[in-house]
């Protein structure tokens, strides 16, 4: 789940971070540099309009995208790949993330970062070459750029959303321990921070799946439960816009755990028959989704076995479950 994400969530809250630290950057070259070079002085002016257009993108969903085809566009056409200025750098990688060019932005944002590692504008560019990553399903180059990352970062709030995503990379890489301790560092971590409440929600769904994975069946009901009461319509891994999982069918498990958590505190048979039928199907989603090469798949048929055991328990409790009593003034259609 990322963060997406991202997501993601706290993505806005971030960009909001990223945007004030580039205004601070984005000073204009003194006198002298542009007497030395007066390419400089343009290109300043170019990165300046391009942080403008970004604004209006993140900030305009209905032709956002046009917009950034348009910055696309002009930084191309200045050839600003090849140029000594990394924020222009920058600019370009960044734009080709988030119009999903992913490969692009890697190609464009590992090179600037080579070039200008400790620039001021450098977290904005590992952030976003750290999400092309996730989004090409290379963990542990998203893990290594997370942890690039949070070795600049200062803001809480950044430092927050990047740990999130730095346990969901531990957990696809099968380190169940760690993502386990990270994904309560990052729940210790939000409780900090009064702006991070969906952090700390998706942080306890992250936490649910690896216990779930790590075979501690008991604590992960236990968590899932908790998860269930601070996120009761599981509208935050249900949100396609704010967060994303890589594979996309991942969402699934998290659905699948919701609901079994359901369906054991439903007050009835008939309430946890209905949630138990949900978590087997997500679980088949899973199963019929996954390829061979999917380090949960077998555990996975597991569960969906287990799954439609209980389903099939709870089916028996309900037909041996007298109906309850109809008011005798209700009428009969």
């Amino acid at each position: 789940m990322t963060r997406s994400r991202r997501p993601l969530v706290a993505l806005l809250a971030l960009c909001s971070h990223l945007w004030a630290a580039s205004a601070l950057a984005d000073s204009k070259p003194d006198v002298w540099a542009r007497a030395k070079e007066p390419s400089v002085g343009a290109q300043a002016r170019l990165h300046r309009e391009v942080s403008g257009w970004r604004r209006t993108a993140s900030a305009t969903r209905s032709f956002g995208e046009v917009v950034l085809l348009r910055v696309r566009e002009t930084l191309e056409r200045a050839d600003v790949e090849h140029t000594g200025d990394a924020r222009l750098r920058f600019d370009l990688g960044i734009v080709y993330e988030e119009l999903g060019l992913y490969n692009d932005a890697v190609r464009v944002l590992e090179a600037a970062l080579t070039l200008a590692p400790e620039h001021p504008l450098a977290d904005d560019a590992y952030w976003h070459l750290a999400l092309s990553y996730a989004k090409l399903d290379q963990p542990a180059l998203e893990r290594a750029t997370y942890l690039r990352f949070l070795a600049h970062a200062t803001s809480p709030e950044q430092r927050g959303v990047a740990s999130l995503n730095l346990a969901e990379t531990e957990m696809r890489l099968g380190r169940l321990g760690d993502a386990i301790a990270a994904y309560r560092a990052a729940m210790d971590g939000a409780k900090r921070l009064p702006t991070a409440w969906n952090n700390y929600v998706l942080a306890q769904w992250g936490l649910v799946v690896a216990l779930d994975r790590y075979g501690d069946a008991r604590a992960a009901q236990r968590e899932a439960e908790v998860a269930m009461r601070l996120d009761p319509g599981k509208r935050s891994i249900s949100d396609t816009e704010k967060t994303f999982f890589v594979p996309a069918y991942e969402r699934s498990w998290y659905l699948a755990l919701g609901d079994a958590a359901q369906a054991r505190m439903a007050r009835d048979a008939r309430a946890a028959l209905r949630f138990a039928e949900q978590a087997e199907s997500h679980f088949a989603d899973y199963v019929a989704r996954a390829t061979e090469r999917d380090r949960w798949r077998e555990l996975a048929v597991r569960r969906l076995a287990a799954a439609k055991k209980e389903r099939l328990r709870l089916v028996k409790k309900v037909h041996a479950t007298p109906a309850p009593a109809r008011d005798a003034e209700d009428p009969v259609f």
